[in-house]
Formats: C-alpha cells, structure tokens, sequence
C-alpha cells in the first residue's frame, strides 16, 4: 500500500492526475522523475527557460497532490465494497 491506497486506487489517482496535466507538464514531470536530469537539462531539451521548466513542473506536482487529496467517489467506495 502506497500513501494508504491500495495498488489499484493509487494507479487510479495517478491517471487522473496525468490526464489533467498539459502535455509539456507530463513531458517535464516524466523528465524530472529520473535523478540523473537537471532542470537545465530538460530546459535544453525541450526549448524551454529553466524558470519554465520549474514553473510546469510546480504545477504537474500540485495536480498530482490534488488528485490525492480528493475524496474517492461514491462509485468507486461501492467496488471496493
């Protein structure tokens, strides 16, 4: 169990969070996710400043932190059972 979901619930939250990403924020978050890339480097790499890079990045994370605190619908609670 990851943050108190269950594999199931947590991928669900995941994708929800990345279909309300931009593409750009979803390319920057997938980027930065490895350890090895700086914010420079994905700024190369994708034309953009570094300050935009930390920009779409911000907002990727505060999309991912409010698809968490979401209550589960009432559809979902009724699967679980």
């Amino acid at each position: 169990m990851m943050l108190g979901l269950s594999r199931r619930e947590f991928r669900w939250r995941s994708r929800l969070a990345f279909a309300r990403m931009t593409p750009l924020q979803r390319d920057v978050f997938r980027q930065l996710g490895r350890e090895e890339v700086s914010y420079e480097e994905v700024a190369q790499n994708l034309g953009l400043t570094t300050g935009a890079v930390a920009g779409e990045f911000a907002t990727a994370l505060l999309i991912l932190a409010d698809a968490f605190d979401e209550p589960t619908p009432w559809w979902r609670r009724l699967r679980q059972g």
